[in-house]
């Protein structure tokens, strides 16, 4: 999350007394970042099954004080509650830089060490919805939208869950448009559309940037950035339907 001059930015005013409402967006904006910092945590016990327990504590005590900090203004101003989340936030996204760095630590060291990028490794990458054709060419099966989607008859188009993509180096390009590809098909989800076919496409979608990043070392910091994104869609119900990340 970035250090920005939080949306207090809406007080036009910073000499306004403090209200209810400029504490709940100041205690709104400090979630948001400890959130962040807890996200890469989750999916560092993820990949690590390292006790997460500890660093958790120590966010929340941060978020805490910070909070305490803010009630116990009395004549102070929007300004001075400014003050504290901009700094609580710097805080806590140096933290989150420091649990990324050793993410990305481990992922190097558990998918990474020895590759360069083999048929083989895209393969192994591709999981259980894809595979190999040929030497340049992968083709991949995407989640059903509906039950029937796999059976029904078609005249034109059938097996719009089925799409082709070329291998490209870097495989960063190639994770990209997987990702739209499966992604895309999210977009026209129907109402009788399993909520499974959402939790294994951003499983998927995780599990291949997090080894597409071993394949493409320029783009790693972004893939595994996303690797954290889309771990948590898949894992943790609060940020499936767009209530932290749109798609």
């Amino acid at each position: 999350m970035k250090l920005i001059s939080t949306v207090f930015l809406i007080f036009f005013f910073f000499s306004q007394p403090i209200s209810a409402n400029a504490i709940l967006i100041g205690a709104g904006v400090l979630k948001a970042a400890v959130d962040d910092a807890k996200d890469v945590l989750f999916s560092l016990e993820k990949q690590t099954n390292e006790d997460i327990t500890a660093r958790l504590n120590q966010l929340d005590k941060i978020l805490d004080g910070a909070i305490s900090d803010i009630h116990a203004l009395k004549n102070e101003t929007v300004k001075d509650i400014d003050s504290i989340v901009n700094k609580t936030v710097s805080e806590v996204n140096k933290l989150e830089e420091k649990f990324m760095r050793h993410l990305s630590q481990k992922i190097q060291e558990v998918e990474c060490v020895g590759k360069r990028i083999t048929i083989l490794d895209v393969k192994s990458a591709l999981g259980g919805f894809g595979d190999v054709i040929g030497t340049h060419r992968i083709k991949i099966d995407a989640p059903i939208l509906y039950p029937t989607e796999k059976t029904e008859s078609c005249w034109v188009n059938c097996k719009k869950y089925q799409k082709e993509f070329e291998i490209k180096e870097p495989f960063n390009e190639t994770y990209d448009e997987v990702k739209a590809f499966m992604l895309g098909r999210l977009k026209n989800a129907k109402k009788e559309t399993p909520l499974n076919s959402f939790l294994t496409t951003y499983e998927y979608i995780a599990d291949l940037a997090s080894r597409a990043s071993c394949l493409a070392p320029s783009s790693a910091d972004r893939l595994r950035t996303e690797y954290v994104k889309f771990y948590m869609k898949a894992h943790h119900p609060k940020y499936l339907f767009g209530l932290k990340y749109d798609m």
